[in-house]
């Protein structure tokens, strides 16, 4: 069974071709930032497909995609929804998980993106706190009602 910790864009291809007739990648890119848990891969410009990088976080992808199935419709902000579920097969031996990709700027490409007609980035701030604000009001129960859903800010 293949290394994996050893993805690159060709295997990543292969894999959700073979699970998502649906996706046809042709255009696989690593993107910018990667955390400690997960590598994750722009397919085509219109998903984000995240592989785990150890078994162990495999139990934590299910407890974020009911985390997320609950609190979505409640959140003033577009959060992914998990459309792609990934089984172990030979080429990549956990489940995976993609999703749609969001407009906007990722947080790590705001300054290179920045033109003289962005929001400010204290505006950028707010709509983060206010995201977070609202993410503990639903994480206790509560519901937000502040502004109508939308994407962060575009930079």
């Amino acid at each position: 069974m293949p290394n994996p910790s050893r993805l690159d864009p060709t295997r990543v291809r292969k894999i959700v071709a073979a699970q998502f007739a649906h996706v046809r990648p042709r255009d696989v890119r690593l993107m910018g930032v990667q955390g400690s848990d997960h590598e994750s891969y722009d397919v085509d410009g219109e998903w984000i497909v995240r592989f785990p990088k150890t078994a162990a976080q495999v139990a934590r992808i299910e407890i974020e995609h009911r985390i997320v199935a609950a609190v979505a419709d409640r959140l003033p902000i577009a959060v992914p929804r998990f459309e792609l579920i990934g089984r172990p097969m030979e080429d990549f031996p956990f489940v995976f998980t993609g999703y749609r990709k969001l407009p906007g700027t990722p947080w790590d490409e705001v300054d290179a993106a920045l033109t003289p007609s962005s929001p400010p980035r204290d505006e950028m701030a707010c709509e983060i706190g206010e995201f977070l604000t609202a993410l503990h009001i639903v994480g206790s129960g509560g519901s937000f009602r502040g502004r109508a859903r939308r994407p962060i800010a575009d930079a």
